[in-house]
C-alpha cells in the first residue's frame, strides 16, 4: 500500500509539475498575447496620430485656401463698386454738364435778359412813386 501510495504520490507530483509547466506556459503566452495587443496599440496610436496630423494639415490647407478664395472674391467685389460708383459719377457729372449747355444762354440772349431785368424794375418803382404822388398820399399810422 505504501507502495501504492508512493506511486499514486509521485504520479500526483508529476502530474502537478506538469500542470504547473503548463500553466506557466499559458501564462506565458498571456504575458506574449498582452504584448503584442499592446504593441499593436501603440502602433495604432501612432498611425492616428499621424493621421490626425495629416488630417489637421490637410483641414488647415483647404481653410487657408478658402480664405483666400474669399479674400479674392472680396477683392473683385470691391473693384466692381469702385467701377459703378465711378460709372455713376461720371454719367450724372455728364448729364448735368449737358442740361448747363442746353440752359446756356448766348451774349445776345444774356443782353435781353439783363435789359428786361432793368425794365421791370423800373416799371415797378415809377409805378409806385406814381401811386405815392397822385393816390391817398403817404399812410400816416
Amino acid at each position: 500500500a505504501s507502495a501504492a501510495n508512493a506511486a499514486a504520490t509521485k504520479g500526483t507530483k508529476e502530474a502537478t509539475i506538469v500542470a504547473e509547466k503548463a500553466a506557466a506556459v499559458e501564462a506565458a503566452a498571456i504575458r506574449t498575447a498582452k504584448e503584442v495587443a499592446q504593441a499593436k496599440i501603440a502602433a495604432a496610436k501612432e498611425t492616428a496620430a499621424r493621421d490626425g496630423a495629416v488630417e489637421e494639415a490637410r483641414q488647415e490647407a483647404a481653410a487657408k485656401i478658402a480664405a483666400e478664395a474669399e479674400a479674392a472674391a472680396m477683392s473683385a467685389c470691391v473693384e466692381d463698386e469702385a467701377a459703378a460708383l465711378k460709372k455713376s459719377v461720371k454719367s450724372r457729372i455728364t448729364c448735368v454738364t449737358e442740361k448747363l449747355r442746353s440752359c446756356l444762354i448766348s451774349k445776345k440772349n444774356a443782353k435781353k435778359a439783363a435789359a428786361l431785368g432793368f425794365g421791370i424794375w423800373g416799371a415797378a418803382t415809377g409805378v409806385g412813386w406814381a401811386m405815392q404822388n397822385f393816390g391817398n398820399g403817404p399812410r400816416k399810422d
